[in-house]
């Protein structure tokens, strides 16, 4: 009778955690690659780019393609919730 409990308690948290990073439409969002695929990748057409991100590589973007974020985990590029200050303050991309 525990682990039903257990599951839910476990699934629940998941929830709450993804909802927490899960980046909204036409929000800034961190693009952060996992892998060798850069995360410029991404930009091409709904796709704007604010500027670098604070971790190497990374970039703060803002799209409105619904579809973005299944399409940057298909290539290895890790999008949360970010804000336009995150934005790193020199004058180069970091990639």
């Amino acid at each position: 009778m525990r682990w039903p409990v257990m599951v839910q308690a476990v699934l629940v948290v998941a929830a709450i955690v993804v909802f927490a990073i899960a980046p909204a439409m036409r929000a800034p969002m961190l693009a952060i690659p996992t892998g060798a695929t850069s995360a410029a990748t991404l930009l091409d057409g709904d796709v704007q780019l604010l500027g670098p991100g604070p971790l190497a590589h990374s970039l703060v973007i803002r799209s409105g393609d619904p579809g973005i974020f299944w399409r940057a985990l298909s290539h290895g590029i890790l999008l949360v919730r970010s804000d336009a200050t995150s934005c790193s303050t020199g004058n180069q991309l970091n990639d």
